[in-house]
């Protein structure tokens, strides 16, 4: 049959995300236009605020959550930092991070004797530095690992034009910048398409 047809809406659009993490460890989201930035649960959310939630309208149940500029202080000391995280609670669609830092504060001089090796994140993927960001994410019904890393402190830049989750067609993230150094952290994500259980897409730009 005609694709047109079978068109369903797209359970999250995300355009002109810039995540902006200083030296200090401050941070901030920024979008091109705020007003139009995220499209979801069939609405343009409220990016002022840093979390938005929806509740289905038959149970009465939270069922979505969207949170921006996202802080989750670890027990190393660390602080992780999320530009977006899309929470879907019913799990039918990925849980999605678009743009993460984590922070790593200032290290004092190592007392003598040995130190142990720190345990890796688990879900993360491949091994990550303590310090390091990059640009997107996902985990559940739709896997991406996290891409494109930069690490450390030493001025890392990378950048991919396309991420995808290669299989499945739900998650499809353009333009993604990402830089990591001892001034601070930036990532920069074009547009965002979280398409749940097809591979039609049809957008309408100016």
């Amino acid at each position: 049959g005609d694709p047109v047809g079978e068109f369903r809406p797209s359970a999250l659009r995300v355009y002109g995300l810039e995540l902006v993490v200083e030296a200090d460890g401050s941070s901030r989201v920024v979008f091109d236009n705020a007003g139009s930035a995220v499209f979801a649960n069939g609405v343009w959310i409220n990016t002022a605020t840093d979390r938005f939630t929806a509740v289905d309208p038959v149970t009465g149940q939270e069922h979505l959550r969207i949170h921006l500029n996202e802080r989750i202080e670890n027990a190393d000391g660390t602080t992780t930092i999320h530009g977006l995280r899309y929470e879907d609670l019913t799990g039918a669609h990925p849980e999605v991070v678009l743009g993460r830092v984590v922070h790593a504060p200032a290290e004092a001089e190592p007392e003598p004797g040995p130190n142990p090796e720190p345990e890796p994140e688990p879900g993360t993927g491949p091994e990550l530095p303590r310090h390091h960001a990059f640009g997107v994410w996902a985990t559940g019904a739709s896997v991406v690992d996290p891409a494109p890393v930069a690490g450390g402190d030493r001025g890392e830049r990378a950048h991919l034009e396309r991420v995808v989750d290669g299989l499945t067609g739900q998650v499809t993230v353009e333009d993604v910048a990402v830089e990591s150094g001892e001034d601070g952290a930036r990532v920069a994500v074009g547009d965002v398409l979280l398409y749940p259980g097809t591979d039609v897409e049809i957008a309408l730009r100016d």
